[in-house]
């Protein structure tokens, strides 16, 4: 199975794009090779066409309450213009499973911290045909300082761990971090692949190779959200 992620910068481009770019984000992750994305900064009004527009499944936590109280006058903003919004706007982290993947049999929701940006940790366990249960778990972790990026982590591993029990079980996402490996491997995760803040941690799986961290460019001039999207194949370890 191969897990990904990718922060979609609220939608947005760089240099910026003024138009609604739905369909160029889901042209993007249907055409990469993952079984499961995790995704960051995404506007929600996006995320039943994004699952509809790779053929998966999508599970979302609000990263931002407050923003979403009028979530029509947002969305019509951000179709016209989305940096009139930028990172203002209100936002998402989602999960993306498609079918081969397995059946999502729960999805489990907590909030790491409200101030001075609230920030949630998510995560699906999925049922695949053969073999035992495994865990999702998604993460956009505070970002300044960098001590609170460390906290948040933590926090997270330790909850997720938690709703894993004793199954297998991936974390992953824009961890605001550039070298998450002690933090994970005291809390006993290994981490399997990275690229300056994005990465994929996992306990009782290892990397099987098949890594990408890909910036994705649909034109010579454009290139979609300021992350690259993350991806690795993964196995039993």
């Amino acid at each position: 199975m191969t897990v990904a992620t990718w922060n979609l910068f609220h939608g947005r481009t760089q240099p910026p794009t003024r138009a609604n770019l739905l369909g160029a984000f889901s042209a993007a992750l249907a055409e990469r090779e993952w079984d499961v994305c995790g995704l960051q900064e995404v506007p929600p009004w996006w995320v039943a066409g994004l699952a509809a527009g790779t053929g998966s499944s999508a599970r979302m936590a609000r990263t931002s309450l407050l923003r979403s109280a009028w979530p029509r006058a947002q969305a019509a903003i951000h179709d016209r213009d989305p940096e009139r919004i930028g990172v203002r706007g209100a936002g998402a982290n989602v999960v993306l499973v498609r079918p081969e993947a397995g059946r999502i049999d729960q999805h489990r929701m907590a909030v790491l911290r409200r101030a001075p940006q609230r920030r949630t940790l998510h995560a699906v366990r999925l049922v695949r045909p053969r073999g035992r249960g495994i865990w999702i778990a998604n993460v956009h972790t505070h970002n300044r300082p960098e001590s609170q990026a460390a906290v948040d982590l933590v926090r997270a591993l330790r909850v997720a761990r938690g709703w894993a029990g004793d199954e297998r079980l991936v974390l992953l996402g824009d961890l605001n971090l550039t070298h998450p490996q002690g933090l994970a491997s005291a809390e006993g995760f290994a981490w399997l692949h990275g690229q300056r803040v994005d990465h994929v941690l996992a306990r009782g799986l290892r990397s099987d190779g098949g890594a990408y961290a890909d910036r994705v460019q649909p034109r010579k001039d454009r290139t979609m959200s300021d992350h690259r999207m993350v991806g690795v194949r993964i196995a039993d370890a």
